[in-house]
């Protein structure tokens, strides 16, 4: 018997511009799938999906000329509805619930903080479409964040978290349970793969993907000798084993300093704003920093230097907000 026949049918979704995730109240993240499709034109009014989620992302760096790989997300809200119901659906059958599935009682999706209401609407309609819960509410990315890492959101006194995620980077000040002040771009890891990337199509890779882009991105910093020696690139990219890239670590942190300027001055912008009694409240309380984007080399030290702030990495950052909506799904009438 499916472990979920008997249990509440309470879910959270984290609906990402690099990955879907769906969690249960009682059993935690069920299962994630990158947010990706590829779709197969068949004739100029028609086309068909193929492969979904890490199925769909085995093409990328090798796309046949009749397929095109495809996500539902752009910045962190929804720009294809049908596709993301689709991705979604695909994900309710990956996770072996589909046999013993019912209408979900509850559903708590995440949505950016900084989404106008139109585009909250979006998310609510592909949560419905796709699994029909009675009952549907959105939560904040950065608050379902800060209740996935444990954060003390009751305090009076206020903590801060940065949400670095694929497609925005939301900052948020939380205290009493509630976000008091609050700053969002859309502008995220994904931002940075594409810095990645055009630097190295500069030097004369013209084949390298955004996920070759994102594995270097992860890459960097993971021994400082690399910062004055060349980059072997034909350990990511689709080069000849005997082809090297003349291009140092060092290099490629700076073709990142565009997109992480941006999300510091988005902090130090809300900083900026704050009462000075708050100020001195965040200053013993520290930083939290979320998101895939929380693991960009050289971040959390920038984060440090400009805003004097001690920053610590949540664990498992990336699945922070799929863990928040597991918590919040126990106080569901509580979100607004």
């Amino acid at each position: 018997m499916s472990p979920f026949f008997s249990r509440p049918f309470d879910f959270g979704l984290d609906l990402g511009t690099s990955k879907f995730s769906l969690c249960s109240r009682s059993d935690g993240v069920i299962v994630t799938e990158p947010s990706l499709l590829a779709i197969q034109r068949q004739t100029c009014h028609k086309s068909r999906i193929i492969a979904i989620g890490s199925e769909a992302e085995k093409f990328l760096g090798h796309v046949p000329p009749d397929v095109d790989i495809l996500c539902p997300m752009r910045e962190g809200i929804i720009v294809a509805p049908k596709l993301a119901v689709a991705l979604l659906q695909s994900l309710v059958k990956k996770s072996g619930l589909k046999r013993w599935f019912r209408r979900p009682r509850h559903l708590l999706v995440g949505s950016i903080w900084g989404a106008t209401p139109a585009e909250k609407k979006a998310f609510i309609e592909v949560a419905a479409a796709s699994m029909g819960s009675v009952s549907i509410k959105t939560i904040p990315e950065p608050l379902a964040a800060a209740i996935g890492c444990h954060l003390a959101i009751d305090d009076p006194h206020g903590q801060i978290l940065l949400d670095v995620g694929s497609g925005a980077s939301e900052v948020i000040i939380i205290a009493q349970g509630k976000i008091i002040a609050g700053q969002s771009i859309r502008f995220g890891g994904q931002h940075m793969d594409n810095a990645i990337a055009a630097y190295l199509r500069q030097q004369g890779c013209h084949r390298i993907s955004l996920n070759e882009a994102r594995r270097i991105k992860e890459s960097l910093g993971n021994n400082a000798a690399q910062l004055a020696t060349p980059l072997i690139s034909s350990q990511f990219l689709d080069l000849p084993r005997s082809k090297h890239l003349n291009v140092r670590d060092s290099e490629l942190v700076s073709a990142l300093e565009l997109p992480l300027q941006a999300i510091l001055t988005m902090v130090q912008n809300l900083l900026q704003e704050i009462k000075p009694e708050l100020s001195v409240a965040l200053i013993e309380s520290g930083m939290v920093l979320t998101g895939g984007g929380a693991l960009t080399y050289t971040l959390k030290e920038r984060l440090e230097s400009s805003t004097g702030l001690q920053v610590r990495i949540a664990p498992d950052p990336r699945a922070a907000v799929a863990r928040g909506c597991q918590y919040a799904l126990n106080y569901f009438d509580l979100v607004s």
